[in-house]
């Protein structure tokens, strides 16, 4: 049930009307965390999911 924490720090987040980049992240961070990843493990899984789609977001930009 602590692996939901994410869901509650983007609804308030998006609440207090933070930068929703931060939002995301810090989320995603504590989700990782809470599941028992080790900090780096998180910080690992971020690197693969953005080195994967930046090709996607390559096109996106050249449109």
């Amino acid at each position: 049930m602590l692996t939901l924490i994410g869901i509650v720090i983007v609804v308030i987040g998006f609440v207090l009307r933070i930068n929703p980049l931060l939002v995301v992240t810090v989320a995603g961070l504590a989700t990782g965390i809470a599941s028992g990843l080790a900090p780096l493990e998180v910080v690992a899984a971020f690197g693969k999911a953005f080195i994967t789609s930046r090709y996607v977001a390559i096109v996106w930009l050249v449109l």
